[in-house]
């Protein structure tokens, strides 16, 4: 069922990709055996240095799958921070409960809206989808995977950071501070000298637990803003063309289609930036969608010997089928000099009387495009699209001056993709680490809400863990079921 509506290139090509994350994973993780094998044995003082400065390494049976830094060196500018600060801190901490209760109701909100969309959309439609799991290697083209771990780890910290300051800000000592590399994903924690948020205050449990939440608000705003500031910053030196700029493109893949180029149009569709570049893909993937076919004059090719409509055919032209006098014919044509602007559905929609309308034979789920640039020149390609898509990098920006054009154009393109990262990463966090779900930050946020609404209800003692545990399963099943119909649509 898969196969049949994705295509085999597709899941060959997430299959590769997978593959190649994992063959770095594995060897990352090798380096890593060997080097702390090679310390362990031949350098006994490095070996203590690192025992000393807490590095540790967990192993699944002999395979290593994590790396443990600790530290206390971050104790002294927390606690510094949080002494000088403290009125300010307790108005900032205290908005962010505020926001924290928001983001609570809010999550609930958007996982029961995500479900719905995701559950009455039709064929390959994903309705108003707001939530998709991020997967390495199959959403996540490998060429950004840089900027995900690096959005991802920077996160992690900044929310870590909020809960730390936020502990000491309420007098709650703090006993260090690390950060942990788990398979291939980076992470952080703080280390709380606290057995059980239960003997706290509810109020300053939640400036605590909001801590990290708000911080992480913060941090998706601001990269909101310098994505929006970015073309102004950049223009002494970059300018956003009429098109989008070719940053990169997979080693051997797509030769007619060159770094620096600047694409101007793709198949029937304008393309002024990156967003026009992203909504012509998506389109592809629309119910009605139909590949697009090419009004030309009937073409003379009795003297051809090629039958480029054999599966087996690796010759240059393409295989065309068109419809004359009531049948269905075949041509051999080169796909360079048939295609042109002028696109139809059937022969009916050509404007000439001697035209007809061509359509690609193509292996299933290949589509032929046009891809036209700046020069006035075109190159022609027949690919399945989310190939093409993560193969072909493309960028807002190119260089203003030709005495600079030594600077990688792809400058910009970086600081925009991890900003871009960073703002969904942190935006994410901010909403869904509240959600009331077992494991989550929301969980302790759940009870302390309950605590400081329900106090003085009688018998709400009797039936706190009830109601909490009640909300908590309900909302951690709402969770999972998102994220398991998600990845069934992905």
């Amino acid at each position: 069922l898969v196969l049949s509506l994705v295509g085999w290139e597709l899941v060959k090509n997430m299959i590769e990709n997978l593959l190649s994350v994992l063959k770095v994973t594995l060897f990352f993780w090798g380096i890593i055996f060997f080097t702390l094998w090679m310390i362990q044995k031949y350098s006994k003082s490095l070996w203590m240095t690192l025992v000393k400065n807490h590095v540790t390494v967990r192993y699944f049976y002999i395979f290593p799958v994590s790396v443990t830094w600790y530290t206390h060196l971050l104790n002294k500018p927390m606690q510094k921070v949080a002494s000088i600060w403290k009125p300010l801190l307790d108005l900032w901490f205290g908005s962010g409960v505020i926001f924290g209760l928001m983001a609570m109701v809010g999550s609930v909100a958007i996982l029961i809206w995500n479900l719905v969309n995701m559950m009455t959309a039709t064929g390959t439609d994903t309705g108003g989808q707001i939530l998709t799991p991020v997967l390495p290697g199959v959403n996540v083209p490998n060429s950004q995977l840089p900027y995900y771990f690096l959005a991802l780890l920077g996160s992690g910290v900044i929310h870590e950071l909020g809960h730390g300051i936020a502990a000491l800000n309420e007098n709650i000592p703090v006993n260090g501070f690390g950060g942990f590399l788990m398979l291939i994903y980076p992470g952080a924690f703080v280390d709380i000298a606290l057995n059980d948020f239960s003997s706290l205050e509810s109020k300053k449990i939640l400036k605590i637990v909001c801590a990290g939440v708000w911080h992480n608000l913060l941090v998706a705003l601001l990269a909101y803003l310098l994505i929006l500031v970015g073309p102004t910053v950049s223009s002494p030196i970059y300018f956003s063309p009429d098109g989008v700029v070719v940053t990169h493109v997979a080693e051997g893949t797509y030769k007619t289609i060159t770094p620096s180029s600047i694409i101007t149009k793709i198949n029937d569709h304008v393309i002024n930036n990156t967003s026009d570049w992203n909504n012509f893909f998506t389109s592809l993937y629309e119910e009605d969608y139909i590949p697009l076919a090419y009004c030309n004059t009937k073409f003379d090719t009795l003297n051809s010997t090629e039958d480029c409509c054999d599966p087996e055919y690796l010759g240059s032209s393409q295989c065309w089928q068109y419809e004359s006098e009531g049948s269905v014919e075949n041509i051999c044509y080169s796909a360079r000099e048939l295609v042109n602007d002028n696109y139809c559905k059937t022969n009916s929609d050509c404007s000439q009387e001697d035209e007809l309308c061509y359509s690609a034979i193509l292996p299933e789920s290949i589509q032929l495009f046009k891809i036209e640039t700046d020069d006035g020149d075109f190159a022609m390609t027949a690919s399945h699209p989310y190939h093409l898509y993560t193969s072909v990098q493309v960028g807002n920006y190119a260089i203003r001056w030709s005495f600079l054009s030594f600077l990688p154009a792809y400058t910009p393109y970086i600081f925009e993709k991890l900003f871009m990262y960073t703002a969904s990463i942190s935006g994410a966090l901010a909403i869904l680490n509240l959600a009331p779900v077992y494991k989550l930050d929301g969980e302790h946020a759940l009870f302390a809400f309950l605590d400081m609404a329900l106090h003085r209800i009688p018998f709400y003692l009797l039936w706190r863990k009830t109601i909490g545990d009640a909300i908590l399963s309900a909302t951690t099943l709402l969770l999972i079921v998102n994220v398991v119909v998600s990845l069934s649509i992905l």
